[in-house]
């Protein structure tokens, strides 16, 4: 580099590279010197957008975003990118917009037909979501966010062995992912109360699974799985189900759950039993 400073094309790759390693400030610094040599260029824009959200100057970033799209209408990266900043501030109309811009421009782009089935089940059209999920899917079948989110949706819509199935699928093509492991694991809740017998050794044997799950990753991880999927779900699943007698131990569920929700944070605590 010290060789040939001007050599945009290497500044441009140690930007990327920097990035992927979090030295956003570096790979900023780079990004801009590349930009000021050549501000009429889509993909300098892009780039330096790109490390702007990532350091939380979202502001920045969406107008470079858009500086990119001026430059070269038919960005379709820059869209795609564009509809996350604005789905993230909760901007879904805008976010939409763009979304579906990518998808016109890119009607065989995996990635653009997932971004908008994300924003389309965040806003409740979750049969729209699915939609584009499946056909992100026919053109990447290996898409394993594909797969994941199409399970998020399909489990939404309580069509659960599809949603098991794409879950599995996910990973299978990344046997590191957490979300998918967890997902998976929630979407066996229905069939925990499908015999009785023994539920209340189900119940316990099924908290102490997802509890050794979340404590072997990230502790962000064990407050989503309690707060997000845990609780909500289990729930769900009992208050569901067409068999449920109207004289149902709902008291004594609750606190099962409440228990298996601390059990994630605490070790010892014991479960509940049923009422």
């Amino acid at each position: 580099m010290t060789l040939n400073p001007g050599y945009l094309e290497a500044r441009n790759n140690l930007g990327r590279g920097l990035r992927s390693l979090g030295r956003f400030d570096e790979a900023l610094t780079q990004f801009e010197l590349v930009l000021k040599s050549t501000p009429a260029s889509p993909v300098a824009h892009f780039n330096l957008a790109s490390v702007l959200e990532l350091i939380g100057r979202k502001p920045d970033a969406e107008k470079h975003y858009r500086s990119a799209i001026a430059l070269r209408p038919g960005f379709v990266d820059a869209y795609i990118h564009l509809a996350l900043l604005l789905q993230g501030a909760d901007r879904l109309p805008e976010a939409l917009a763009h979304a579906e811009r990518a998808v016109t421009l890119g009607p065989d782009s995996a990635g653009a037909r997932n971004n908008l089935g994300n924003i389309l089940r965040t806003m409740g059209r979750r049969d729209d979501a699915i939609a584009q999920y499946e056909t992100a899917l026919r053109i990447d079948p290996n898409s394993f966010m594909a797969h994941y989110n199409c399970g998020v949706a399909l489990r939404g819509e309580t069509r659960i062995a599809e949603a098991r199935a794409h879950f599995a699928r996910a990973l299978a093509l990344k046997p590191d992912f957490l979300e998918a492991e967890l997902a998976l694991c929630m979407a066996e809740l229905p069939a925990l109360y499908e015999d009785e017998s023994s539920i209340a050794e189900r119940r316990e044997a099924y908290a102490g699974r997802l509890a050794r799950l979340c404590r072997s990753r990230a502790p962000i991880l064990i407050w989503f799985a309690r707060l997000q999927n845990y609780g909500c779900e289990i729930r769900d699943a009992w208050l569901a189900k067409p068999s449920r007698p109207a004289r149902t131990d709902q008291v004594g569920h609750r606190q099962w759950v409440f228990q298996a929700a601390l059990q994630l944070e605490d070790p010892g605590q014991g479960m509940a039993q049923d009422a």
